[in-house]
C-alpha cells in the first residue's frame, strides 16, 4: 500500500508540476552549463524539477526518468538557373525522449522523430549503459566521429550541418561501444556497429568500426581525428548543399563496395565570443572505379551580446548557449564548405553560407541563413541561392 500511495504521489507531482524554465549566466567557454535546476518539489524520497526537461528522481539521484523534446520547423525559398523559384515548409524534427538512469548502474535513453515526409516515426536513439560494467553502451545511437555530427542539433550553430558531413559522416547505428575520458582534456571512444534501417537490420548491412581521439590544449583549441572501417559499403553518396530542400546532388556513385575506409580531421577554436571550427572528411571505396569522396568546411562565429559556446570536455562536442541578458544573445555565422566526389566523373559542390542565431531564451532561438551553391557535374556548371528560416524549442 505504501509503494501503491508513493507511486500516486509521483504521478501527481509530474501532472501538476509549472515547467519553469531555468534561467542561466555565462561561464568560461569550455565549463558544462552549470546553471541549477528550478526548485525541486519532493515526496517523500521522491523529487520532481524541471531543467531542459521534466524529470523525476529519488533522493540519492540513482534511479531518474527525465521527458523532453524539441521542435524545429523549417521555412525556405531558393532559386537558380536550374530551378524555378520555390519554397518549402517542413518540421524538420520534432522529436520525444525518455532517459535516465537505474539503480545508479544503468543508463538508458529512447528517442523518437515524428518529423518524417511519410509519416512514419523515426528511431533516433535507443540504448542502454552499463555504467557498472566499463559504462558500455549498447543498442542504437551516433558513432564516434566528427563534432559536427557529435554536436546535437539543439546547438548547431547554422541550420543544417555541413555538406560533406552530411554526405559521409555515419551519424546512429545499432552496435556497442565506449567512450573513455583519459584525462580531464583528453577522450577516447571506440565502437562495432551495423547499419540498420530505422534501428532494425535487414541483413544486407555489414560491421564497422568507428573510433575517436579528442585532445582540449591550453583550454582553448579542440584538436580530434576519427577513422572508420567500413564492410560492404554502397559508394552512392549524395548531398545537399546547405539545406534540407529538394535538389540533392550525388557525388559518386560506382555500385556495391566491398568495403570502405572512412577518416576525419577537426580543430575548433574560442576566445570568448569569437570561434572557428573546421573539419576535413575523406571516404574511399573499394568498388569498381575505386570512388572517392571527400570534403572540408570552415565555420566561424561571433556573439555580438558577449556569450560563448560552450564546450562539453567529456565527449569533445560543443553544448548549450545560455543567453547573459533578458533580450536574448545574437551570433553572427559564416561556413565555408566544399565536397568533391570522383568515381568515371569528378562532382564538385561548393556553397557559402551567412547567417544570424537569435537565442531568445535558454530553450528557444530563431534562425536565419543565405545559401550561396555553386555545383559542377562532370563539367556542367549551375548554381542556386537559398533563404532558410528556422524557428526552434527545446523542452
Amino acid at each position: 500500500m505504501k509503494t501503491l500511495t508513493t507511486t500516486i504521489r509521483s504521478l501527481t507531482a509530474i501532472t501538476l508540476t509549472p515547467l519553469v524554465l531555468a534561467g542561466g549566466e555565462t561561464h568560461t567557454w569550455f565549463e558544462l552549463d552549470t546553471v541549477p535546476s528550478a526548485p525541486k518539489t519532493t515526496f517523500d524520497d521522491w523529487s520532481v524539477s524541471y531543467k531542459d526537461g521534466l524529470k523525476v528522481s529519488n533522493s540519492d539521484g540513482s534511479t531518474s526518468i527525465k521527458i523532453g523534446g524539441r521542435l524545429m520547423y523549417d521555412l525556405g525559398w531558393q532559386t537558380g538557373e536550374d530551378k524555378a523559384v520555390g519554397e518549402q515548409v517542413e518540421f524538420r524534427r520534432a522529436r520525444l525522449f525518455v532517459k535516465g538512469q537505474l539503480n545508479g548502474s544503468v543508463s538508458y535513453k529512447v528517442n523518437y522523430d515524428f518529423a518524417r515526409s511519410e509519416g512514419d516515426v523515426s528511431l533516433k536513439d535507443m540504448y542502454v549503459q552499463f555504467d557498472d560494467l566499463q559504462a558500455i553502451r549498447v543498442g542504437r545511437f551516433k558513432e564516434y566521429n566528427s563534432i559536427n555530427t557529435l554536436t546535437s542539433s539543439k546547438y548547431i550553430t547554422m541550420i543544417e550541418r555541413a555538406s560533406i558531413v552530411n554526405a559521409i559522416s555515419p551519424d546512429r547505428n545499432s552496435g556497442a561501444g565506449k567512450l573513455w575520458e583519459i584525462n580531464e582534456n583528453t577522450t577516447a571512444a571506440l565502437g562495432l556497429f551495423k547499419e540498420t534501417s530505422n534501428g532494425f537490420s535487414d541483413n544486407s548491412g555489414e560491421w564497422s568500426v568507428t573510433g575517436r581521439l579528442t585532445h582540449l590544449l591550453a583550454d582553448t583549441l579542440h584538436l580530434g581525428a576519427s577513422a572508420s572501417a567500413r564492410g560492404d559499403s554502397d559508394s552512392e553518396i549524395r548531398t545537399r548543399p546547405g539545406h534540407h530542400m529538394d535538389g540533392r546532388i550525388t557525388l559518386s556513385d560506382d555500385g556495391p563496395a566491398e568495403d570502405s575506409s572512412l577518416y576525419g580531421l577537426e580543430t575548433a577554436w574560442l576566445n570568448g565570443p569569437f570561434s572557428l571550427q573546421a573539419e576535413y572528411i575523406n571516404q574511399s571505396f573499394d568498388s569498381a572505379n575505386e570512388a572517392e569522396v571527400s570534403g572540408y568546411y570552415v565555420m566561424a562565429s561571433w556573439f555580438t551580446t558577449g556569450e560563448h559556446r560552450p564546450y562539453n570536455k567529456s565527449n569533445g562536442a560543443f553544448s548549450r548557449v545560455v543567453p547573459s541578458g533578458d533580450g536574448g544573445a545574437y551570433e553572427l555565422t559564416a561556413r565555408m564548405d566544399h565536397s568533391a566526389g570522383e568515381d568515371t566523373d569528378r562532382v564538385e559542390v561548393d556553397d557559402l553560407i551567412v547567417g544570424i542565431n537569435w537565442y531568445t531564451g535558454r530553450n528557444s532561438r530563431i534562425m536565419l541563413n543565405y545559401v550561396m551553391a555553386d555545383i559542377n557535374e562532370g563539367g556542367t556548371k549551375t548554381d542556386y541561392d537559398a533563404l532558410l528560416l528556422r524557428f526552434q524549442v527545446d523542452f
